[in-house]
C-alpha cells in the first residue's frame, strides 16, 4: 500500500469518527413517562437489579445521558412490559430539540434503539427516516401476524410485499424498504448478541434477505406483478367531489393532478402549504422545490372555490374544522391530519380505498394518456399499444418521451426543462430513469386494460 493511499485511508477513518462522536453528541433517547411509574422501578431494581443511580437518571432526565445508554440497552433487550409501558422512548436532536422519529405502535422502544445505534454507526440521517417510515408502514400486519417483523416467515413476508405493492409502490421503492428492513434486523441481531439478559428472539436466517437475494425465478418480490393495482379513474375523483365535503374530496384531486403530500417527516407539503392566493383563476401556483403551474377545469374549481369561502388570500386552503383550532395562529395541516382525517373520509364514502401513490399514480397515467390523445399523431390515437421495450418508429418514442417529460414536470418529479430526450437513453440519474420505467410500465398495463373494457369509449 501506497504512502499516500495509506493517509487517505486514515483520514477517512477519522472522519469516520469525527462524524459518529458529533452524532452521539448531538442525538439521544428522550424518555415520556407514562402513568404510575411505582411498578417499573421497583420491577428494575429487582429483577434487573439496576442501581439507584440509572433509576432516578431515568426517573428524572429527559434523555438519557450517553453513559447509561448499555444500562438502557439491556432494560429495552430484557422485554420488561412494565418498562414499555411505562418509559416510552424516541430520539431527539438535543440542539433543537426536535425529535426525529415518534412513538411506534408496536415495539416501539426496541425498533427506537435500532434506529439510534444504526445512526451511531453513520447511517443516513434520511435512511434513518426511510427506516421509521418503514417500520411505521409494516406496523398492521405485525398486529395481525401477532409478531414484529423480524420474526416474519416466507408466507408473511410474501404478503407484506403484496401489501406495499397494492399501496402503490413501485418495485424499486418496495426492495429499497426490504433492504432497510434487512439492515434493521441486523443491528438488531448485534444488539441481541451483545447483551447478556436479552429476552428478544431473533433467528441466524433473515426472511427478508433470502426473499431479496433468491435466484430471479424464486424472488418473493414476483409477487408484486401478480398484484392487482387498484386504479384511479377521473370519473372516481369526480364521484368524490359529489358526496364528500369539499374540504376532504378536494384532496385527491389535487394528488390526482400532481400535487404531492408532504414526506413523512414533514417537509415538502406541497398540499398542506396552498394559499387561496396561490390560485391564478383556474391555475395552482405550486410553491417549494419544484415551482410549477397546474390547471384545473372549471368544473373542478367550482369545488375548490368551495374552499374559499369566508377566508382571506393568505389563509391556507386547507384549514381546521374546528372553531378552536381556527383561532390559532395559521400553520400547515400535517400529513396525519391530510390523510387520516380527510382523505380516508372520501374512500369511506365512495367505499373505495383511498392511498397516496395509487391516486398519484393514476393521475400520472391519466396525464399521459391525455397528452397522446391531443398532441400525438392520429396514428397513435385509440389506445394503440406502444411496445415497453421497442417501439415501431421514432415518432412513437419521441412522443411518449415528450408526455412522460410533461408529466414529470407536473407531478414535481424534475425541474421544468429539466430533463432532454437523451436523457431518456443515457442518464447518470438512474433514481429518474427507474421512475421512468415504471411509468412506462403502468401507462402500458393501464391502457391495455381500458383497451380490454367495453365500458371505456
Amino acid at each position: 500500500m501506497t504512502e499516500n493511499k495509506k493517509n487517505l485511508l486514515e483520514t477517512s477513518a477519522i472522519k469516520d469518527v469525527d462524524k459518529r462522536v458529533e452524532r452521539t453528541n448531538k442525538y439521544s433517547l428522550y424518555i415520556d413517562k407514562v402513568g404510575s411509574l411505582t411498578e417499573a422501578v421497583d420491577r428494575l431494581r429487582t429483577d434487573m437489579k439496576m442501581d439507584d443511580r440509572f433509576i432516578t437518571n431515568l426517573m428524572l432526565e429527559p434523555t438519557v445521558p450517553h453513559a447509561d445508554l448499555p444500562k438502557l440497552k439491556e432494560a429495552v433487550l430484557a422485554n420488561i412490559s412494565e418498562f414499555n409501558e411505562h418509559f416510552i422512548l424516541s430520539i431527539i436532536n438535543t440542539e433543537n430539540g426536535k425529535r426525529l422519529t415518534k412513538k411506534f405502535d408496536n415495539y416501539n422502544n426496541l425498533k427506537q434503539l435500532i434506529l439510534l445505534v444504526s445512526l451511531y454507526k453513520g447511517l443516513a440521517i434520511s435512511s434513518i427516516r426511510s427506516t421509521s417510515s418503514t417500520f411505521r408502514s409494516i406496523e398492521e400486519l405485525e398486529s395481525e401476524f401477532h409478531k414484529p417483523f423480524w420474526s416474519f416467515d416466507k408466507r408473511e413476508v410474501t404478503k407484506a410485499y403484496i401489501e406495499m405493492a397494492k399501496k402503490g409502490y413501485t418495485e424499486h421503492t418496495i426492495v429499497s424498504k426490504v433492504s432497510l428492513l434487512i439492515k434493521a434486523e441486523d443491528t438488531l441481531r448485534e444488539l441481541v448478541k451483545s447483551s447478556s439478559t436479552s429476552q428478544i428472539n431473533v433467528g441466524e436466517e433473515n426472511e427478508w434477505y433470502k426473499s431479496a437475494h433468491a435466484p430471479r425465478e424464486k424472488k418473493t418480490s414476483c409477487v408484486i406483478h401478480k398484484t392487482g393495482r387498484l386504479f384511479y379513474t377521473k370519473d372516481i375523483i369526480y364521484r368524490g367531489l359529489e358526496v364528500e365535503l369539499a374540504e376532504n374530496a378536494v384532496i385527491p384531486l389535487l394528488i390526482f393532478r400532481g400535487v404531492k403530500l408532504p414526506l413523512p417527516d414533514g417537509s415538502q407539503n406541497e398540499i398542506g402549504e396552498i394559499k387561496i392566493s396561490d390560485f391564478d383563476g383556474n391555475v395552482l401556483n405550486v410553491r417549494g422545490e419544484y415551482p410549477r403551474r397546474i390547471a384545473f377545469t372549471d368544473y373542478e374549481m367550482k369545488f375548490i372555490k368551495k374552499l374559499f369561502v369566508g377566508a382571506k388570500p393568505s389563509d391556507y386552503l386547507l384549514r381546521p374544522k374546528f372553531r378552536s383550532q381556527r383561532d390559532r395562529k395559521p400553520a400547515p395541516l400535517k400529513r396525519w391530519a391530510i390523510v387520516e382525517r380527510r382523505l380516508k373520509r372520501v374512500g369511506e364514502a365512495l367505499n373505495i380505498p383511498m392511498n397516496y401513490y395509487p391516486i398519484r399514480q393514476s393521475g400520472e397515467l391519466c396525464f399521459v394518456d391525455n397528452y397522446l390523445q391531443r398532441y400525438a399523431p392520429k396514428k397513435i390515437h385509440g389506445f394503440r399499444p406502444i411496445k415497453v421495450t421497442k417501439y415501431v418508429d421514432n415518432e412513437d418514442r419521441d412522443m411518449m418521451i415528450e408526455a412522460l417529460t410533461k408529466c414529470f414536470e407536473q407531478f414535481g418529479i424534475v425541474h421544468h426543462n429539466e430533463v432532454t430526450k437523451e436523457d431518456f437513453s443515457r442518464s447518470p440519474n438512474q433514481e429518474r430513469m427507474l421512475t421512468f420505467m415504471s411509468l412506462r410500465k403502468r401507462f402500458e398495463v393501464a391502457r391495455g386494460k381500458q383497451k380490454l373494457n367495453p365500458e371505456n369509449k
